[in-house]
């Protein structure tokens, strides 16, 4: 026993990086994102001994500046919060933090949170000054502004650290990729999905060949770029706040004379069938996409695709927005596109361009008819 208390002790230990330490009416407690379990102590000087792990540290490390006296209850506290994994071996932060097969654990708790906060806003517009009266005069209760401003404050927090951690990551993988050096002439393959085009620099959401989100901007120098082909992407980002930063950050990367073959769902479609009771395009989309869900009106099933009202927790995988040839034209124009025409599937001038079958979506038909709006414009 005494050999595996040594061992122990001379263990490198970190506050696991899902760890949640809150005080409420004098107490700590400790628990994390994943366990069901929490520790819990009214002494203060536990806050000084758990502030020793925020680096790599040992026990015998953080015992040294206790008393002799406390530090059998300081051990078995560190005992228990290891038991409750609040407490890691430092190779086990990089185990909680990469996940090499199963999918993080992270897109659940992010679908849970969003959900979540539209259902606060709702009970607290609901529920007028009530709930924050009701929350202030409580015995021991923290108010409703102080809680909002904790949340705010981690999720700000949070964000922070994955903006600083953006140029390292994207860098590894332009490195990787042999497009550090300020290459010119690329060909951007925009939302590629599992599909990778050769010759293309093939981006989308990790595991991508080159993994990102849009919303950040394209790590490219102005002028660098000949092409870009993005199929089925663009109806995923908030009109316009999100898709115009996209589409000038697109218009900032081609060379002069470059070009942007742009596939979306084609809405002006969606509105003639809705409007000639054409059931037919409706179902036959359940033939193309066998997950696509079976609505009960047509109204229901052209409002989902149209974008109309997506859920908090559905993400980048919902629809934003839907797009005619006339509103996708002015988008275009807004962020500087010239020479703005409609194609077809297959149909680009440019056989560089002729790519569409990259994209099993933009194939997809009813009755011979395709349901994507098919554009190219020019730099």
């Amino acid at each position: 026993m005494t050999d595996h208390v040594q061992g122990q002790d001379s263990d490198l230990l970190l506050i696991a990086p899902d760890a949640i330490i809150r005080f409420i009416s004098g107490r700590m407690f400790v628990h994390t994102g994943s366990g069901p379990r929490m520790y819990s102590t009214d002494d203060a000087a536990m806050i000084n001994v758990l502030a020793h792990f925020s680096r790599p540290t040992t026990v015998l490390q953080a015992m040294a500046d206790q008393p002799i006296a406390h530090q059998p209850h300081y051990r078995t506290a560190i005992e228990q919060l290891r038991q409750i994994r609040a407490l890691v071996p430092t190779g086990t932060q990089q185990d909680l933090l990469v996940a090499d097969s199963a999918p993080p654990p992270v897109d659940s708790q992010l679908a849970l949170l969003a959900d979540s906060i539209q259902r606060i806003g709702g009970g607290l517009s609901a529920m007028g000054p009530y709930a924050g009266q009701e929350l202030d005069t409580r015995p021991n209760s923290v108010s409703l502004l102080q809680r909002l401003t904790a949340l705010v404050a981690g999720i700000t927090a949070l964000e922070a650290e994955l903006t600083a951690m953006r140029p390292g990551f994207i860098s590894a993988q332009l490195q990787t990729l042999g497009l550090a050096e300020k290459p010119r002439g690329l060909k951007l393959h925009l939302g590629s999905g599992a599909t990778r085009l050769p010759g293309w620099v093939n981006i989308d959401a990790y595991p991508a060949e080159l993994s990102l989100d849009l919303r950040w901007g394209l790590p490219f120098d102005p002028q660098s770029a000949d092409y870009v082909f993005m199929s089925h992407v663009f109806e995923h980002l908030y009109y316009p706040e999100e898709s115009s930063g996209v589409l000038r950050d697109i218009h900032r990367v081609l060379s002069p004379g470059g070009r942007l073959r742009l596939i979306v769902p084609d809405i002006e479609l969606c509105i003639r069938a809705y409007s000639e009771h054409d059931t037919a395009f409706m179902e036959n989309r359940q033939h193309t996409w066998a997950w696509w869900p079976a609505a009960a009106t047509r109204l229901e099933d052209f409002l989902a695709y149209a974008g109309a009202g997506p859920r908090a927790s559905h993400f980048l995988e919902g629809h934003k927005f839907g797009y005619d040839f006339e509103t996708l034209s002015h988008a275009l124009r807004a962020a500087g596109f010239s020479d703005i025409q409609r194609s077809s599937y297959m149909g680009s001038q440019d056989p560089v361009l002729q790519v569409d079958n990259a994209s099993s979506v933009a194939g997809a038909q009813s009755n011979g008819q395709y349901y994507s709006l098919f554009v190219e414009a020019r730099k």
